[in-house]
């Protein structure tokens, strides 16, 4: 029986006369749900859900706490929504559901250790590992088989999507289209270009220097919600309205891989250093309390259950209204074994790029984007090279070391003009971008102000007039569904 593991639902026991409604281990089919004075309303949409609360005449509220995940963190930390009566389920959770009662319970938890593997080998994990992430590519690739589609698969100069990519054609999957997004002529188009020519396969490549997915801000909001940034997939909706959707199948990805196969610990010691972390921005955490790391017993499953599953899964929210989203890496059997491998064998990469070396080398032969070198190369090599780097930036922009040694300097942040979508870059070069920008907050801030306290509209006004390009899609992310839910019905 082949299995892909993306699913959200309800149902019905007629004999127990009680209701089951569930989401996946990861979460990916959102369900929000509304339960008070023995109402339950529960919707796949937030937009519905708002439009539920108004026909049952039910007043609701904004929530500024989830306005203030936005402006931090870029998702919701926990199961919060921008309406304040309203919940989303958390993902591994469901509701039973009984004129008796109602209850929240987990069903899949996503943690460390829960594999022994004290007696296993470096070799032996290895092979353990090629062979479950094997059988999570082939789940996938023989489900667009099974209903006759072509397979259509992200490409980047990562490695998480490379090796899902290339798994796939050692296995025989040909037929498919590659497709990248980024700035012209950065690591992930090269890389991702090279990979597809050396299986002899399409690629479409679609360059983000017009910004252009940037102006879609009201679209992606009403197709996620506001879980996540907007700007985050953006590109990959343009990519979805320029194909012939009915002609693919999943979409498949590397989603998360170098947070399972990795980790997002940068050393052991952090690991029970529970505090805020993985927020895209750090200009207004003092504005608010937020304690969603309390429930979670390390950092690192506090990072993959908030930035990995409430965050970055975030985009999957925008693909299901085209196919569904999958990647190897979230196959219940892989991360479970993943996370069961030693902290210290993850951190830098290190039983991945071990793997990667011993089971599929051919795949070592192109760049890795994160950096810009061979993913043989020693880690005193990068550093050295990583050090070469800033030196190089110092001698180029001397500001940057007067504003490191406090001298209140306008210097440029050079890792904002790098990358695939160097959004502050856009900014400076495009005079219809900024034209847009300032449209954009003036109009919605007039709009969504009265509904915010004076100390929230303070802090937006702030970090808009002091923030990045990508501080001020937090900010317009969140306007916008509160436009959505909030302009027009019963709420507060």
């Amino acid at each position: 029986m082949i299995s892909v593991e993306v699913f959200s639902g309800m149902y019905w026991n007629r004999g127990a006369d009680n209701w089951t409604v569930f989401t996946s281990h990861y979460g990916d089919g959102a369900v929000f749900y509304y339960q008070q004075e023995g109402k339950f309303i529960i919707s796949s949409s937030m937009e519905w859900m708002a439009e539920g609360l108004k026909l049952n005449k039910v007043n609701y509220h904004v929530n500024e706490k989830a306005i203030y995940y936005m402006l931090t963190y870029g998702f919701m930390a926990d199961d919060s929504t921008y309406i304040q009566e309203v919940s989303r389920l958390l993902p591994g959770h469901y509701i039973k559901l009984k004129e008796t009662g109602f209850q929240i319970k987990p069903y899949y938890i996503l943690k460390n250790g829960k594999i022994n593997l004290e007696n296993k080998s470096e070799a032996e994990i290895i092979e353990i590992l090629d062979e479950l992430f094997i059988r999570a590519v082939k789940q996938e690739y023989e489900k667009d088989l099974e209903y006759g589609y072509s397979h259509l698969v992200e490409l980047s100069g990562g490695l998480d999507s490379r090796m899902n990519y290339w798994i796939a054609h050692e296995l025989g999957y040909g037929d498919s289209l590659a497709v990248t997004f980024c700035q012209s002529n950065y690591v992930d188009e090269l890389v991702a270009k090279q990979i597809a020519a050396y299986w002899k396969e399409e690629i479409l490549v679609w360059p983000m220097d017009s910004a252009k997915h940037l102006y879609d801000v009201d679209k992606c909001t009403r197709l996620n919600f506001g879980v996540s940034l907007y700007s985050g997939a953006g590109s990959e909706l343009h990519i979805f309205d320029s194909l012939d959707m009915q002609k693919y199948g999943i979409l498949h990805t590397g989603q998360l891989g170098g947070a399972i196969l990795g980790t997002y610990i940068k050393d052991e010691k952090e690991v029970y250093s529970l505090e805020t972390a993985g927020n895209y921005s750090g200009k207004l955490l003092e504005s608010y309390s937020d304690n969603s790391y309390s429930k979670y017993e390390n950092r690192e499953e506090y990072l993959l259950n908030t930035r990995g599953l409430l965050g970055c899964l975030g985009s999957h929210l925008f693909a299901r209204h085209y196919t569904e989203e999958c990647a190897p890496f979230l196959d219940v059997d892989v991360m479970d074994f993943c996370l069961s491998i030693p902290l210290s064998k993850r951190i830098n990469r290190y039983i991945y790029k071990k793997w990667i070396l011993s089971k599929h080398p051919e795949a070592a032969g192109f760049v890795w984007e994160r950096t810009g070198d061979m993913i043989d190369r020693s880690e005193f090599y990068l550093k050295w090279k990583q050090i070469k780097q800033i030196a190089w930036d110092v001698i180029t922009h001397p500001s940057l070391l007067l504003r490191k040694i406090g001298f209140p300097v306008k210097a440029p942040i050079l890792s904002d003009y790098r990358g695939m979508n160097p959004m502050d870059k856009w900014l400076k070069d495009n005079k219809d971008l900024q034209m847009f920008v300032g449209e954009y907050y003036r109009t919605h801030i007039e709009i969504v102000g009265k509904f915010l306290s004076p100390k929230l509209m303070g802090d937006i006004e702030e970090l808009y007039m002091q923030g990045s390009m990508g501080e001020k899609t937090q900010i317009f992310t969140a306007l916008s569904v509160i436009e959505l839910l909030f302009a027009n019905g019963n709420c507060k």
